[in-house]
């Protein structure tokens, strides 16, 4: 082979050694820009939930302090009830103050008292969101009714009750601040809706480079989570605001009370000692009548379930000692 040849051939085989190294390295170039992508996509996400995590520890400590300076300040307000007729002082219309009111009551009917007050609740734009009534015997009885009425209705709506009522036992009226819980709330959302924000759009970056399914189901799970916990917030949020816009009224409803037993007094005249001899004879025959049916219901069956098998057992017994004794006398 001449020199010439020899020159070509050995240019050929380098060619072709550098066509197959360039093919073997092209496929390893692009998994390992494949895996740093990857890499940083994870470390995007760590980060996102750290910054996540920091948030909500800030909002927490924040709590905790604002809960530590009321203590050591005194801060905490009294819970015991107004006096009557009066709520609690509300500090500034920017202050989101939750009332609940308690009363015990004595009204002539119970179930008209219930369906007033529901009624009453209806007009000034409120709900019933429980009641509960048993007639008891006669006109005595009791109740329960509890009511949801806006809260700047509510010292109308006891207003109304208490002129209703024959009288008012017991009355408590309270007013709880839950300002701090709703900042706190607030914070807490916003820090994970910008978390939420930056996943999302992560996620977009990684769906348009057709990234791993490993990644993006990662990021996917994240997302899943916060919306959660936001959900969750968001609950908490509107059951707070909801506590705050209506005022929680509960009613103990009683019946009149049963009149008191009658004395005789030695200066009655001739037609009150007959009405008082005519009630005392009248009581005394109910209560006679009374233990009869008593009796007749209860103790005679007792009796017949307890007295005859026993007095059946000390015949038998009575038999089988009488036996030897006559056996014995034969």
């Amino acid at each position: 082979m001449s020199g010439s040849n020899r020159a070509v051939v050995v240019s050929l085989a380098v060619v072709l050694l550098l066509v197959l190294g360039l093919a073997l390295l092209l496929p390893n170039l692009g998994a390992a820009r494949k895996l740093s992508r990857d890499a940083s996509l994870a470390s995007d996400v760590r980060q996102t939930s750290l910054e996540w995590h920091a948030g909500l520890n800030a909002v927490q400590l924040a709590s905790d302090r604002r809960a530590t300076n009321a203590v050591t300040s005194g801060g905490f307000e009294s819970t015991a009830p107004p006096a009557r007729g009066k709520m609690p002082d509300v500090a500034s219309p920017s202050r989101m103050i939750a009332r609940h009111a308690q009363l015990s009551v004595r009204v002539e009917s119970v179930g008209d008292f219930v369906a007033d007050l529901s009624a009453m609740a209806e007009s000034v734009g409120g709900y019933v969101t429980e009641a509960s009534h048993s007639p008891g015997h006669g006109r005595r009885g009791t109740g329960s009714i509890t009511v949801s009425v806006p809260s700047d209705r509510l010292e109308n709506v006891l207003g109304d009750v208490r002129d209703t009522v024959d009288a008012v036992e017991h009355e408590k009226i309270e007013a709880e601040d839950v300002t701090d819980t709703v900042v706190d709330l607030d914070a807490r959302l916003t820090n994970l809706r910008a978390a939420e924000t930056r996943l999302r759009d992560l996620l977009g970056e990684m769906q348009a480079k057709d990234d791993s399914a490993d990644a993006i189901i990662q990021v996917f799970r994240e997302l899943t989570r916060l919306r959660e916990e936001i959900e969750r917030l968001e609950a908490s949020r509107r059951s707070l605001a909801e506590r705050v816009r209506y005022a929680t009224l509960r009613v103990r409803v009683l019946g009149p009370e049963a009149p008191a037993t009658a004395v005789a007094d030695p200066e009655m005249g001739p037609d009150d000692m007959w009405g008082y001899a005519t009630s005392t004879l009248n009581a005394s025959l109910r209560w006679l009548l009374n233990a009869a049916i008593f009796a007749g219901v209860v103790v005679v069956p007792l009796a017949a379930v307890v007295f005859v098998p026993l007095a059946v057992l000390v015949w038998v017994g009575r038999k089988l000692v009488a036996r030897p004794t006559e056996s014995g006398a034969g």
